[in-house]
């Protein structure tokens, strides 16, 4: 089995960088393991919150195939429940 995880987003900051590096290493022990960064959506600064996660969630989509399971982690613990249609 091997897990990816998806970031939307930048890692500029050293401790993030670090922070991920630390933890690929230590799960990568137990299970093949690798970190993406997807880029943000063009105009992000500008857009609305919704229609910014809607940007970032269809860009997550594309990325997807028919058999991966996704797992989403919300910021706040919010449960979010998820349907693949295709």
């Amino acid at each position: 089995m091997k897990i990816s995880f998806w970031s939307v987003g930048k890692n500029n900051e050293i401790y993030v960088k670090e922070g991920v590096e630390d933890f690929t290493r230590r799960i990568s022990r137990y299970f093949k393991a690798e970190w993406n960064i997807i880029p943000m959506p063009k105009n992000s600064g500008i857009l609305p919150e919704m229609e910014l996660k809607k940007k970032e969630g269809e860009a997550i989509m594309q990325l997807l195939t028919k058999d991966d399971y996704l797992v989403a982690l919300e910021e706040r613990g919010k449960t979010i429940k998820f349907r693949r249609t295709c």
